[in-house]
């Protein structure tokens, strides 16, 4: 896609677009849904797209003079791809890179665009799950193509802003807008570390009250979650500060004080989540700890009882013995436990084994081990 730089109000872009091959037997799949936003800082228009050949039309036929935005909310097949490769005159790697989704937040610069990658992170309404999603960013002097991954994103305060007329976004060129867009991105992480930040609180406060082993799956889910957010941060933090050094005129000084606030903030946002990392972690060190004072615990109160009966287990035993002191022809045999034929030895011996039981476990709390 070329832009004509000496263009009038009145001339139209000429993007230099090869001719479209249309849809032919249905080998492309099914274009996911998309809309289109047309403004200027009087006009505006949002309209669904549901084919190739009306995304063709309208870059065709773009004024001059209004910024067209390009929003495609679903993954793409490969015959799609190369379908808007065609329209956007996009390099293979960078079809390539809209395939296969994964890619690492950047920015590229091609003959006539950039292109750039942020990882949007946010929790699925649905199924409640962080969900990691790469937007893909086509910059032309008037035109923005994004791709996302899925329908739900955190677009939704641009294009608020986008409906409203006299607005700075309303005035501002392609490049401007996918800066907001991008800072959305950001500013969506804040909401994720506070739910994060209110989720930790809870497990502490569970720890500390009641340490269960439930609680250990939701731990390493919320480190699991900590580690994604920190992952897609830092990158996107160095994105956004190369976009601030790139030499390109679709940057100027005014958007670079932009991005600068927004670089401000991925460093405001990685220290929340250096400091939701070291709680998350000690939050594991907690459970372990917990776990292992009451193991400890258990062992105390069971070596405490083993320690009781030992010595009553000896008595029995010993007496347990059946040795008789009288022989075979009624003669006295020495030694041989006369207690056994004692008045009340069964009472007796019970009495003593209590009282041993009580004087130990006196010496116990004495001791403080009980």
């Amino acid at each position: 896609m070329t832009f004509d730089k000496k263009r009038t109000k009145k001339q139209h872009i000429d993007l230099q677009i090869p001719k479209f091959s249309g849809l032919g037997n249905g080998d492309t799949g099914v274009l996911p849904p998309a809309r289109m936003y047309t403004y200027d800082s009087e006009l505006y228009d949002e309209t669904s797209i549901d084919s190739l050949e009306k995304i063709e039309d309208a870059v065709k036929n773009k004024s001059a003079t209004k910024v067209l935005w390009i929003d495609i909310e679903g993954k793409l097949s490969k015959d799609i791809a190369d379908e808007l490769g065609k329209i956007f005159n996009l390099h293979e790697l960078e079809l390539e890179d809209i395939i296969n989704l994964y890619q690492r937040p950047k920015v590229e610069e091609y003959n006539n665009h950039l292109f750039m990658v942020s990882r949007m992170l946010y929790y699925n309404k649905h199924s409640k799950n962080l969900t990691n999603e790469q937007v893909s960013f086509f910059v032309y002097e008037n035109v923005l193509l994004t791709i996302q991954e899925e329908d739900e994103d955190a677009f939704e305060p641009v294009r608020e802003k986008l409906r409203k007329s006299k607005t700075n976004l309303r005035s501002g060129n392609a490049m401007q807008l996918a800066y907001f867009l991008m800072d959305a991105i950001v500013d969506n992480y804040y909401p994720m570390l506070e739910e994060i930040g209110d989720r930790l609180d809870d497990l502490e406060s569970q720890l500390l009250k009641s340490p269960d082993k439930s609680l250990l799956p939701q731990i390493q889910n919320t480190k699991r979650e900590v580690f994604f957010l920190r992952k897609a941060i830092w990158a996107e933090r160095d994105k956004v500060n190369e976009l601030i050094r790139f030499e390109h005129h679709y940057i100027d000084d005014k958007l670079r004080i932009y991005l600068r606030d927004t670089y401000d903030h991925c460093v405001q946002i990685i220290d929340i989540i250096e400091s939701h990392k070291e709680i998350s972690y000690s939050l594991a060190d907690v459970y372990l700890s917990s776990q292992n004072n009451k193991m400890s615990e258990v062992m105390k109160v069971l070596t405490v009882i083993s320690s009781i009966f030992i010595p009553l287990t000896f008595i029995a035993g010993v007496y347990g013995m059946n040795f008789s002191h009288i022989d075979e022809s009624g003669k006295v045999a020495p030694y041989n436990m006369p207690e056994l034929y004692q008045d009340n030895g069964y009472i007796f011996v019970m009495a003593g084994m209590l009282i041993l039981a009580l004087a130990e476990v006196i010496y116990f709390r004495y001791k403080r081990w009980i």
